[in-house]
């Protein structure tokens, strides 16, 4: 079967520059590498060595001719491999298989026994062909030519270039040496079960050798299988054509004493079609249908069918097993790999995992699906740069799973699965609750004592040749004592309350549930005044994701629903303490103002960055019912103290209707160059 291909086959990709190897003549030619083949009849051969041995499975060779003269080409000629350590043209050499062929004129085909031939008008053509190598650790290629235009005259073959072919497709069998127990007819080469190429297909030589006929595959190395894909032409009148068929997988060459470590099952006739009606048919095997271990190197296949000219197929393809290479975690900015069972702190609000792709020979743009079994079991879909996101769930035990998707369009069966345990609470296991209950009044003051004291001697040290040290040193005190101490009496007042009871009661248990309580308050309030003093975060992209955070925890337990429009990357710019503690109350105290007059179900928080003019926007949008006619009394103080606290640090506030109902807090904040 003559054989033009002028597209690319399936699976091959141009997405990255090749690197292309000028081969130079190692016999025969001159000293530029250029072959000069002398006049006259009858074959004459030469060999290019390969720089470093090539293990690839697929290859794209271009011929060029020395230009000036018509007819300075070659007719017909073929194109053979060797992997010797010193090659020479008494090597043992093996046709290569061409799968695809071009030539800027004239008509390139492949003929019997892999040989090219170049027909059509032609004048200085250049050829292109891509083929499979028949093994790994390629040293050499052999050109031997046949037939020349013009046998009277010299030919001078001026290039020949080599390059790797990356193959998109996770199909190992493609381009796979095929044997054959009989010799296959020359317009049916057994390589037509690996090619690629829907539109090829072999079958045994004669109708009635049975079992005697097999296709061996070899597909260079052993493989951890996930599935095998036969394409085959629909004859819904020899169902046992395929049915009857037998796969075996052995992980050293087929001989007498060598046994299958997996064998396949016979498939049921009523299974193989589905649609009688189709043209072609395919049918998948994995590891299920048959018995052993699903892996070897050589695949077996031959049939137990009484039809003749059995097995008949199109085209064999191999999926190995692949699994997400390991997945990273990040929560609350600790990050984790999954080498071991993932430990998630209490308290965590959202979790981020990086899915690390499977490493595979050639670049493969693998799609992938993600869970987290007894949370959230339905797959989702995962993204290009292998980064998903989730909410975290409740306390317990669960496993993140990941697969990928072969392309064939199937998943893979086996996934990658890491346990994932979400921690109590501490202040939610009984004995810290007890613990809390008796100690927390002289805990949070030690606790408060030893954060502040660090805190100031840290910021001291930082500060100690600046201007601003004394007032540094005064706000973090106003701070600590307007955001612990109030919190502080409220403990002390319960607990005395609770200690001039003579009995617990239900009162008293309300009481001191009120002052657990009261404790967490505490807790938040001095974590926002550490972060607020942390150099650490004198950053935007820290500034934005606190507010962030800040917002998705205030509105959550109030059922406000919080969404945000927030850009991934940041500018390095530095914000001071003092404008981020000043930008965050303003914050909070918009967001008061939603909670208490806005009435709305939802805000929108959107973060940017305008470089031009160096200024941070921070928006607030609801979608309540909007600014009342008047305001007065302490609504009216909340939006001066906003006001006032952006203009302390260069910034500015402006409240404005937005359309379709609801207000719109806009904040403009001057930072620095």
């Amino acid at each position: 079967m003559d054989k033009k291909a002028e597209d690319p086959p399936a699976g091959s990709s141009t997405s990255r520059k090749p690197h292309v190897i000028h081969l130079k003549a190692e016999d025969l030619g001159d000293n530029q590498g250029n072959w000069i083949v002398p006049p006259g009849e009858g074959a004459q051969a030469t060999f290019f060595r390969v720089p470093n041995p090539m293990s690839t499975r697929r290859v794209r060779l271009k011929l060029e001719f020395q230009g000036g003269e018509a007819g300075n080409f070659f007719r017909e000629f073929t194109i053979s491999a060797a992997r010797n350590l010193k090659p020479s043209l008494k090597s043992e050499w093996t046709t290569l298989f061409p799968v695809w062929l071009r030539a800027s004129e004239g008509r390139l085909v492949r003929a019997a026994g892999n040989r090219l031939q170049l027909e059509g008008d032609a004048t200085n053509p250049s050829l292109q062909i891509d083929a499979s190598l028949p093994f790994d650790d390629v040293t050499a290629l052999k050109l031997e030519v046949t037939k020349t235009e013009r046998p009277g005259l010299a030919t001078v073959l001026t290039r020949m270039d080599l390059e790797r072919v990356p193959l998109a497709t996770t199909n190992v069998a493609l381009g796979a040496p095929v044997r054959t127990s009989h010799p296959l007819p020359d317009d049916m080469p057994a390589h037509f079960l690996t090619d690629g190429l829907g539109d090829t297909e072999v079958r045994p030589p004669a109708p009635n050798l049975g079992p005697a006929f097999y296709y061996e595959i070899d597909l260079k190395r052993r493989w951890e299988l996930d599935h095998i894909h036969f394409r085959f032409e629909a004859d819904p009148h020899d169902v046992t054509r395929f049915s009857q068929i037998r796969v075996e997988l052995y992980e050293d060459r087929p001989a007498a004493g060598v046994k299958p470590v997996w064998t396949a099952r016979p498939q049921d006739d009523d299974a193989v079609y589905a649609d009688s009606g189709q043209a072609k048919v395919r049918e998948i095997i994995g590891k299920n249908a048959g018995n052993g271990v699903f892996r070897g190197r050589y695949l077996r296949i031959s049939s137990d069918s009484k039809v003749p000219l059995s097995p008949q197929l199109s085209e064999v393809e191999v999926y190995p097993s692949l699994l997400p290479a390991g997945v990273t975690t990040h929560a609350n900015e600790r990050v984790m790999e999954a080498s071991h069972p993932l430990e998630i702190s209490a308290g965590t609000s959202w979790l981020a995992f990086f899915i690390t792709m499977p490493e595979f020979k050639d670049p493969v743009p693998f799609e992938t699906q993600w869970r987290i079994t007894g949370f959230r079991d339905e797959w989702l879909a995962g993204t290009a740069s292998g980064s998903v996101e989730s909410r975290c769930p409740a306390p317990g035990k669960y496993a993140f799973e990941a697969r990928v998707r072969h392309t064939d369009g199937v998943w893979n069966s086996a996934r990658l699965t890491v346990p994932l345990s979400v921690l109590v609470p501490i202040w939610q296991r009984p004995w810290m609750q007890l613990g809390i209950v008796m100690l927390a009044p002289a805990l949070l003051a030690l606790v408060t004592s030893w954060i502040g004291t660090r805190v100031m001697t840290r910021r001291v040290a930082e500060l100690e040749h600046k201007d601003e040290l004394s007032a540094e040193r005064a706000r973090i005190a106003r701070d600590m004592h307007d955001a612990v101490g109030s919190q502080l009496t409220q403990l002390t007042v319960l607990h005395e309350i609770m200690a001039g009871d003579p009995a617990l009661s239900e009162d008293h248990r309300s009481k001191l549930r009120q002052l657990a309580n009261t404790a967490r308050a505490s807790v938040a309030a001095l974590e926002e005044v550490v972060w607020a003093v942390n150099p650490s975060n004198d950053t935007l992209a820290s500034t934005a994701a606190y507010l962030t955070h800040a917002a998705r925890e205030y509105m959550r337990p109030l059922g406000i629903a919080c969404r945000q429009d927030v850009p991934h990357e940041w500018p390095e710019r530095h914000l001071t303490s003092q404008l981020r503690h000043h930008l965050f109350l303003a914050f909070r105290e918009a967001l008061q103002n939603v909670v208490k007059h806005a009435q709305a179900d939802e805000i929108t928080v959107t973060l940017r960055f305008e470089a031009e003019e160096s200024l941070f926007l921070v928006n607030i949008a609801d979608d309540g019912v909007g600014l009342p006619s008047e305001t007065d009394g302490m609504e009216k103080d909340g939006l001066e103290n906003m006001r006032d606290r952006l203009s302390e640090i260069g910034g500015h506030c402006r409240i404005r209707l937005r359309s379709g109902g609801g207000t719109i807090v806009e904040m403009k904040i001057a930072i620095p160059v």
